[in-house]
């Protein structure tokens, strides 16, 4: 989603919140990409517009569960308070 540039990344493309990957080949345990060498080894994992720093470790479906779940009980707080509220879950 984030097609390497973070102009693309979906926090910056209209959306509220954003977590996952902005370039390709990422360790899905430890959200690290090594473009061309060990020596470049960067987090790739992206919360809203930054690294999401201190997420290593943890099975990337594991993240995207636990989030997702966040959002859907501050969701349900808002839409009580509020019935227009939307909802896009991607």
């Amino acid at each position: 989603l984030g097609a390497r540039s973070t102009a693309n990344l979906p926090i910056n493309r209209g959306f509220d919140d954003h977590l996952g990957f902005l370039g390709g080949g990422e360790d899905h345990y430890m959200q690290d990409h090594c473009p061309g060498s060990p020596s470049k080894m960067t987090v790739d994992l992206w919360e809203d517009r930054g690294p999401a720093y201190g997420q290593n470790g943890t099975y990337s479906s594991f993240l995207y569960a636990k989030r997702a779940v966040k959002l859907l009980r501050n969701f349900g707080a808002r839409a009580s308070q509020s019935p227009n509220v939307k909802l896009f879950l991607y």
